[in-house]
Formats: structure tokens, C-alpha cells, sequence
């Protein structure tokens, strides 16, 4: 049931508008009339705060002019002392959280996503600057046998592995000096194993102290096709062996005795003859950059084998 509206009486017709009388109950009927209009009964008065949270019935331009409210919270009376408080008061109780707490603080913006930073490194067999310590030296034929048999007290293989290799150096002519030197290699005894191509670099042999010459190393294995791709990228082949002989292991130690072989027909590696009277031998120990304390351990076993034969660190230079 709708309430009854509070309608001022007339007054008596003997009042007139300048009657105090008068005045006083059209001033209560006005007050009556305001007071029912801010103050609605029943289901209304549930909703009061709806129209003007929503901005009902106010004018779209006031709307537009309004500034936006914050969505923080408000300041505490008292200043930056008095927040300390309150702030600590809103801080979450875990990790989980506070990190929850900051994404819905944080405004929302478009969110793009970024590829990772590709960062190029030398593929050097696996590993990052793999160097090569390497020492040298040569044994006549007659006392092959008795080094082998030295080996065989020293090293972790009683027997050792025994290998016949072709291999073919290409070179690369530029605008420097040098010219860029690659060597592929293939087993010549065993069926089903990849070529290898391997890099060499300049020797280091500066620095006294390293007992053992040093130089960069790169060794990957490559499909069948590979000498027909390096003619492609505009190597040629300089010269061509046949390696034959023996592969001992000390640890990370790899002593190698082999005779290299001339080929008298270029491509035909059934047609060799030897190229020397002598063995050479190599001790070498493939490691990262700056692990030099792997020269003084070729160093102790070098002296193992004197007087057979004298492992030094020699300068390829001076042999050209």
C-alpha cells in the first residue's frame, strides 16, 4: 500500500497568507514533503545507495566531468607515520601471497611475448674452447718394440688399439696470410665409421712455463659427402697420407705411434710406400682452455719413456 501523501490543508477562509498561523503550517507541510522524498519506506529503502553509486538520474555531462576515483587505499589521517602502520597491516603472510598481492596491483597492459636471447657460441666437439696439449717425437723402427712394450707397462690397455687412417689436408686461400687448413679423415679398416674433419689452430707456444705445446682443437664427425663439400665451398686438397699404427690410454692421456705412408697415386691409397725410417709419436690431452696443469702431467710421463724416445713440444713452424 502506496503511503498516504502529506497534502497541506487549506486554511480557513477567514486566514490569509499573512497570517502568522498560516505561515507555520505551510512551513511543516514543506518540511514534511522534503523529508518524504530524501527518506523512502519499504523495498526502496534497501537500494537508497544503488541509483547514485550507478549514476542514475544525473546528467551524462556531469558523468563525463567526475575525476576518476583511486582504487588504492586511502591515506590515514596522520601522514606518512600513521600509513607505517596500516601498511604493515596489508602486507600478506606468504610468498605466494604477496606475489598474488602485487599482479592485482598491477596494471593491466598489454602483454607481448619475447623470444629468448640466442647467444652463439664455436661448436668445438661439445664443449666450449677445447684446446689441445700436444708433445712430440720420433723413434727409429728398430726399437718400436721396445716402446710398445713400455707402453703397455704404463698405460690402462694392455693391448693397445691399432688404426689405418687416409687422410686428406684442404686449404682455403684468402686475403690473409696463412691459408685456412682442414683435415678429414677416414678409417680405412673400419666399415660404417663416419668421416671426421678436424681444425687446428695456431700454437701457443709462447709461454714458458706450459711444458707442452697448446693449440685450439675442433674434431666433429661428418657424413660420407664431406670432401665433396668442402671442393664446394672452395677448399682444395694439398696433400694426402695413409696413417698406420697404435693408440695407448693414460687417463685422459692419448699416446699415439704411427708410421705415415706416401700415396703414389693421387686418390689410390692401395699404392703407398713409407715415408721414413721412423715411428712418430704423439702424447696429447684434448681440455678446456686454461686447465695448464695437464702439461705438467704429460710432462712426468714423458720422462717415463727416455731414453726410447724424447717427447718435446715443437714449433710446426720450423719445420716448413
Amino acid at each position: 500500500m502506496a503511503p498516504e501523501r502529506d497534502t497541506p490543508q487549506p486554511p480557513p477562509a477567514a486566514w490569509s497568507r499573512g497570517h502568522p498561523q498560516c505561515k507555520e503550517v505551510l512551513h511543516h507541510a514543506e518540511r514534511r514533503r522534503k523529508k518524504r522524498r530524501f527518506l523512502p519506506s519499504g523495498p526502496v529503502l534497501r537500494l537508497r545507495n544503488a541509483p547514485r553509486a550507478c549514476g542514475a538520474g544525473r546528467p551524462q555531462a556531469a558523468l563525463q566531468r567526475r575525476p576518476q576515483r583511486r582504487t588504492g587505499p586511502a591515506e590515514p589521517p596522520g601522514g606518512a607515520a600513521a600509513a607505517l602502520p596500516a601498511a604493515r597491516r596489508l602486507l600478506p603472510r606468504s610468498a605466494a601471497a604477496a606475489a598474488a598481492a602485487a599482479e592485482a596491483a598491477e596494471p593491466v597492459r598489454e602483454r607481448t611475448m619475447e623470444a629468448p636471447p640466442v647467444t652463439m657460441m664455436p661448436v668445438t666437439g661439445g664443449t666450449i674452447n677445447m684446446m689441445e696439449y700436444l708433445l712430440q717425437g720420433s723413434v727409429l723402427d728398430q726399437s718400436l718394440e721396445s716402446l710398445l712394450h713400455r707402453l703397455r707397462g704404463l698405460c690402462d690397455n694392455m693391448e693397445p688399439e691399432t688404426f689405418l687412417d687416409h687422410e686428406m689436408v684442404f686449404l682455403l686461400k684468402g686475403q690473409q696470410a696463412s691459408p685456412f687448413v682442414l683435415r678429414a679423415r677416414r678409417s680405412m679398416d673400419k666399415n660404417g665409421m663416419p668421416w671426421h674433419l678436424r681444425y687446428l689452430g695456431q700454437p701457443e707456444i709462447g709461454d714458458k712455463n706450459r711444458h707442452a705445446l697448446v693449440r685450439n682443437c675442433v674434431d666433429i664427425a661428418t657424413s660420407d659427402n664431406l670432401t665433396d663439400f668442402l671442393v664446394e665451398m672452395g677448399f682444395r686438397m694439398d696433400h694426402e697420407f695413409v696413417a698406420k699404427g697404435h693408440v695407448f690410454r693414460k687417463g685422459i692421456m692419448k699416446i699415439v705411434v704411427y708410421k705415415i705412408f706416401r700415396i703414389l697415386m693421387p686418390g689410390n691409397t692401395e699404392s703407398i710406400e713409407p715415408l721414413s725410417l721412423s715411428y712418430l709419436v704423439e702424447l696429447n690431452v684434448v681440455a678446456p682452455a686454461g686447465q695448464d696443469i695437464v702439461s705438467d702431467d704429460m710432462r712426468n710421463f714423458a720422462e717415463q719413456l727416455k731414453p726410447l724416445v724424447h717427447l718435446e713440444k715443437i714449433d710446426p713452424k720450423r719445420l716448413m
